[in-house]
């Protein structure tokens, strides 16, 4: 739904632009860093992690990827746990990534959780065959 609301303003930008009474090198540039600005955030969103599967028991954190599938976390290198906002940065498949949530991302309980066990959490997380429960 963002990604059709970031279009629809890009659009109507370009739009406004071609009506408007700026001269054309500046309505040439304007058009072209929308364009940019559309591609960019196109590009950053085809590798949007969708899914976090986090077992705290094993210590494992998984991250699912449209194209991939489920990857699993190298390393949890820092956590940021506040009552409405919580960033993890993460170590998955040869890629850091920052994950924020916000507490209307997810249900009240489900955030609750998760920010428990972000902030307990050890960041030394466990390789996946090497998990066992204790």
């Amino acid at each position: 739904m963002l990604w059709w609301l970031q279009l629809s303003s890009h659009l109507m930008l370009v739009v406004l632009l071609a009506l408007s009474v700026l001269p054309l090198y500046l309505i040439l540039c304007l058009t072209g860093v929308a364009g940019l600005s559309l591609w960019l955030s196109y590009r950053q969103r085809r590798g949007t992690v969708q899914a976090l599967r986090w077992d705290a028991d094993l210590h494992t954190v998984a991250l699912y990827e449209a194209g991939q599938g489920w990857v699993t976390a190298d390393a949890l290198e820092s956590v940021l746990a506040w009552r409405w906002l919580l960033i993890l940065r993460i170590h998955a498949g040869g890629r850091r990534r920052r994950l924020v949530l916000l507490h209307d991302s997810v249900t009240a309980d489900a955030f609750r959780r998760l920010s428990v066990i972000a902030r307990l959490a050890p960041l030394k997380l466990s390789a996946p065959d090497q998990a066992t429960r204790s």
